[in-house]
């Protein structure tokens, strides 16, 4: 396994500083999600995605994710359409960057709206991309995240979307706060699952908090040891959602993951 960070992480952080904090704390790779406070567009323009590639090849750290923000939950045919468009320009952005992946979200239902609804619209909205995805040597991977945070959700897109080039983003804290264990998640997404998000978190009145890597409820050792046992190869990315201290948790996480990763 190796190490990267998301970018949503340090929303506010431009692309050299990313891949300079990447190298100074020993992450192999960034996931480009924010930059510079806004979100990374489809359409970036041709100098900065040829100077990022540029950077980020110079410094020895891969792209491993192109952070998408598409979803496809939409009861609205016409927002859905253009959130596949927009997702033609990030396979587009990830293939000119030659990043493997381009994470998706299923997205939150829309009030009224019947599971198997929902779920047809967002299966539908996805294999509208497969075949860019396909030819751009490009997987597509949604998170468990949202309404699509449990592993049965997602596993209704897997079951409707039969192509191996949809694969599955496990963050391990949103099927963990919708009350299932890391086993019980595991077992139905393990062969679909290309990227993790890693974190932890701690529960307090009610709400889920952001925290170091020890200081947290999930079982942060047990996961990387599943996960490595099982063969796990690809990355385990940070993602801190509390930007306050950015070089603290990025310093914490990148030794305690480097311990977990050992089997220490």
């Amino acid at each position: 396994m190796k190490l990267a960070f998301t970018t949503y992480s340090t929303p506010d952080w431009r692309a050299e500083e990313a891949i300079f904090k990447a190298v100074l704390y020993g992450y192999q790779g960034l996931e480009f999600r924010m930059l510079a406070g806004r979100p990374l567009p489809p359409n970036l323009p041709p100098p900065e995605r040829r100077r990022i590639r540029h950077l980020a090849r110079e410094n020895g750290i891969d792209i491993c994710v192109v952070g998408s923000g598409c979803q496809f939950s939409s009861a609205d045919k016409a927002d859905r359409a253009r959130n596949v468009d927009d997702l033609r320009g990030f396979i587009e952005l990830a293939e000119f960057w030659q990043a493997p992946i381009v994470r998706i979200f299923g997205g939150l239902h829309p009030e009224g709206a019947d599971a198997e609804t929902v779920y047809g619209h967002v299966s539908d909205s996805i294999a509208e991309a497969l075949p860019d995805a396909e030819a751009a040597g490009v997987k597509l991977a949604i998170e468990t995240h949202d309404d699509f945070s449990t592993s049965a959700a997602v596993a209704a897109v897997f079951d409707r979307v039969g192509s191996p080039v949809l694969g599955c983003v496990w963050d391990i804290l949103h099927p963990y706060r919708f009350g299932e264990t890391y086993e019980q998640t595991y077992a139905v997404i393990r062969d679909r699952v290309v990227h993790v998000h890693i974190k932890n978190a701690r529960r307090t009145n009610g709400e889920w908090k952001p925290s170091m890597p020890d200081d947290g409820d999930l079982p942060l050792a047990e996961i990387v040891a599943i996960l490595r046992d099982d063969g796990y190869s690809g990355y385990l990315s940070l993602e801190h959602e509390d930007p306050a201290d950015p070089d603290t948790a990025l310093r914490e996480y990148a030794l305690k993951l480097r311990e977990l990763v050992r089997g220490k």
